[in-house]
């Protein structure tokens, strides 16, 4: 096992609402553009009238209307299930977005409850979409009354679990009541704008929505005395609202699957923990693909997780971890679905805790015969199997490696990959002293090979791997 069960009982209160982690990773089908959404999707409505749908929506509308401080309608609830590139959203997490008009005159007061899922992280973006603030789970501290689930020792299912938040302007005053810990600086208006505002959840409890439960509520106030509300600065989430910025993963070996650290600069709204340094990298490791062979990655050891998809109403959180996520998603030209991930507990390991992946470009050449053949290879070797993007004029194919918040005593996380920053020159030129390696990531490091499907089938392919 290379996760750790806080308990192998799942509660009682939960077991009814239990489904596929596949289906409830499936719920909004959205196609956005960049690390973040050029369509708005909210959390999926059921077939109904027509009739009731837009008494329904009036009613939110004449709600949110009635109070021009309430940001919900510039806010959405984002659960893809489609990725192409250069969106870059993973499909085991939930998004709560906003664009906002950045005058200096606003600040933010957040209420919310930590989510039912692995972590949660709060990131306001500048106007080039870089890291300028930002908070996790741990690091904030719930209101009175209520506990922080994330903490070591405190009931992971607590139901009092609510906190509040706010961003403000440098120097804002600051609402009695709201600690330190919870409160991230706006950028300034100046030379920004318009900022982003990005809640993460991610990998959820069984149950539960992938944002772990209901969407926080955020109110403008003004920022010279917080206690008077303010016109909410929403700008929508139209066609040219976040930043873009196209890139090329290196590749500098041929037949070799490398992973590199892309630059911050490169990946606006990335996910991260501290402010952007302009010559620093992200916490991703992305490596180029064949679109049109087989491609073997291995993880070579793959680090620990938390388990909570077996929870018991004793259950507790404790930092027995390496990192708190795992995941690798393919992304390419080609539109691709849940089919293109795969993470945390669906993560399949061999017996020295390394893990294969073996990604089939879609669409290819491979008659019925040979995905059988190849569908057979992955069971019998315990691979994991996904589908990758083809070829593609513009956007070539590449897997996207996440850790997120690694425990401090481990060494071996993406961070460790060398940073090859904006000061370096073209990320695309990177040599393979930037790559993933034991040199830098100890026997956690992943590289990979592309194959034939004979060489898959002969095991010549993942001998290579297993020589290195």
């Amino acid at each position: 096992m290379t996760h750790h069960n806080f308990s192998r009982m799942i509660p009682r209160r939960l077991s009814l609402a239990i489904t596929s982690k596949r289906a409830q990773r499936s719920i909004v089908p959205a196609l956005l553009l960049l690390g973040m959404l050029l369509t708005a999707a909210c959390q999926p409505v059921q077939r109904d009238p027509g009739s009731r749908v837009r008494e329904a929506a009036q009613g939110f509308v004449d709600q949110v209307g009635s109070d021009p401080s309430s940001c919900a309608r510039d806010f959405r609830v984002l659960e893809p299930n489609l990725t192409r590139t250069p969106q870059q959203m993973d499909l085991n997490a939930g998004y709560y977005q906003g664009v906002m008009e950045n005058t200096g005159d606003v600040s933010f007061v957040v209420t919310g409850a930590f989510p039912n899922s692995i972590l949660l992280s709060w990131v306001i973006y500048d106007v080039n979409g870089q890291i300028y603030s930002a908070v996790n789970d741990q690091e904030m501290t719930p209101d009175a009354g209520s506990v922080n689930p994330f903490l070591p020792g405190v009931e992971v299912l607590a139901s009092n679990r609510s906190y509040t938040a706010f961003f403000a302007p440098e120097g804002a005053p600051v609402p009695d009541g709201i600690s330190a810990s919870n409160v991230l600086t706006l950028p300034p208006a100046s030379e920004n704008e318009r900022i982003y505002i990005t809640m993460r959840s991610y990998w959820p409890q069984p149950g539960f929505p992938r944002v772990g439960g209901p969407p926080p509520t955020i109110q403008a106030v003004s920022a010279a005395d917080p206690t008077q509300p303010a016109t909410c600065p929403g700008l929508g989430l139209g066609e040219g609202a976040f930043p873009l910025a196209p890139f090329t993963v290196p590749a500098p070996v041929a037949g070799k699957i490398l992973f590199f650290r892309p630059p911050n600069y490169i990946v606006p709204l990335a996910d991260g923990s501290t402010r952007a340094d302009p010559n620093g990298c992200t916490g991703y490791a992305m490596a180029v693909l064949s679109d049109t062979d087989l491609n073997l990655i291995k993880m070579h050891k793959a680090p620990t997780f938390p388990d909570n998809q077996n929870l018991t109403e004793s259950s507790v959180w404790a930092n027995d971890f390496e990192v708190r996520y795992v995941g690798l998603e393919a992304n390419g030209a080609t539109v691709l679905g849940p089919r293109s991930d795969v993470a945390m507990n669906d993560l399949k390991q061999q017996p020295d805790g390394s893990a294969y992946l073996l990604t089939i470009p879609r669409p290819s050449d491979l008659s019925a015969r040979q995905r059988l053949e190849l569908l057979e290879k992955a069971k019998s070797s315990n691979w994991n199997i996904m589908m990758s993007a083809g070829e593609g004029a513009q956007i070539a194919p590449f897997l996207t490696y996440r850790n997120k918040l690694a425990d401090a005593s481990f060494a071996y996380s993406i961070a460790a990959i060398p940073c090859f920053g904006q000061d370096l020159g073209e990320w695309s030129e990177a040599t393979i002293d930037y790559a993933s390696s034991p040199e830098n990531m100890g026997e956690y490091y992943i590289d990979g090979v592309i194959c034939t499907i004979d060489e898959v089938l002969d095991d010549s392919c993942v001998q290579q791997l297993t020589n290195e």
